[in-house]
């Protein structure tokens, strides 16, 4: 039986590629507004402080989250077939078209 690549495979192997690559970034989002608003006068009062704690929580957060993200898409691609039969393959495609289409 020929087996094809397989397009969901493909796109959540892309999708982990870009994420890896734009892991740094997405951890450190945060980081920039959180140093302004501990090292300036940038916001001051009691409304600042509270949202300068949140703030804080959310940059810390931000590291935790992408690191989950990278392990769930890898952990979905990796229980994925490489390969599929060439109608496996058509199917796929046409659901990954219709989720596209809704997006």
């Amino acid at each position: 039986m020929t087996l094809v690549p397989n397009p969901l495979y493909e796109e959540l192997d892309s999708l982990y590629t870009q994420l890896q690559r734009d892991a740094s970034a997405m951890s450190t989002a945060l980081s920039q507004a959180c140093r302004q608003m501990a090292t300036s006068n940038t916001w001051i009062g009691p409304v600042a402080q509270g949202w300068d704690s949140q703030l804080t929580g959310h940059d810390r957060d931000c590291g935790t989250q992408v690191s989950g993200m990278l392990d769930q898409v890898r952990q979905e691609r990796d229980r994925t077939p490489a390969h599929v039969t060439p109608q496996e393959a058509q199917a796929i495609r046409k659901q990954l078209q219709l989720i596209a289409m809704n997006l």
